[in-house]
């Protein structure tokens, strides 16, 4: 997202380096958007596969992005942020 590569390139990056399961949905969603689904309903149906409160902000924010514009990557640094100190407080439990 940084290097202004496109949301469906930088999922399919993403997922490359993302351990399973999660890689996998991600490379599916990038799937998806290539073979012409709505980047809207492909968000949505990961969002349904993978029920997970980071994932569901992340699709969220990208959902926003992609309809409004604005600083996607400043978002989902939050996003990254809070999920992890979320982690670290359920690690501490």
């Amino acid at each position: 997202v940084r290097v202004g590569l496109p949301l469906n390139d930088a999922l399919a990056v993403v997922s490359a380096d993302t351990a399973l399961p999660l890689g996998a949905h991600l490379r599916q969603t990038s799937l998806q958007i290539a073979q012409g689904e709505g980047v809207r309903a492909a968000l949505a149906d990961l969002k349904a596969r993978v029920q997970v409160e980071a994932v569901t902000s992340m699709t969220v924010a990208l959902q926003v992005v992609d309809e409004r514009g604005g600083p996607l990557a400043d978002v989902l640094d939050r996003i990254a942020f809070t999920a992890e100190e979320l982690a670290r407080v359920e690690r501490k439990r």
